[in-house]
């Protein structure tokens, strides 16, 4: 099973509910990957969730891809509250499709539809 790391911040200035993302996360991508923690071993993606934009999520040292949520931002890219959860979720299996379908090895991964041009 493909693992993706979740690191989480101190949540001490909430504007988003980092946890209910993190479950419509792991009921949507069930099959498909495994939400694990970020410390875990031989991760395919790592998310940062900071629920706010300060943004203040320590960066563990993870030389792979990361997706970075900030508030209502998802790679510094801003997004509305109402479409937080889907975007997000289109944005993992992106960024892991181009991931995964490098090399010999390549894997089939569910397409989702790409994100909207900002």
């Amino acid at each position: 099973m493909v693992k993706i790391g979740i690191k989480y911040c101190g949540n001490c200035n909430p504007h988003i509910n980092s946890s209910a993302i993190i479950n419509y996360l792991k009921e949507k991508t069930k099959g498909d990957y495994e939400l694990v923690p970020w410390n875990e071993q031989d991760l395919s993606l790592l998310i940062i969730m900071s629920g706010c934009p300060a943004d203040c999520a320590t960066r563990p040292n993870y030389q792979g891809p990361v997706i970075t949520v900030g508030g209502l931002t998802i790679d510094l890219h801003p997004v509305e509250e109402k479409d937080l959860k889907e975007t997000l979720l289109r944005k993992i299996y992106e960024t892991l499709n181009k991931t995964e379908n490098k090399g010999a090895n390549a894997r089939f991964v569910l397409q989702r539809e790409p994100l909207p041009s900002q």
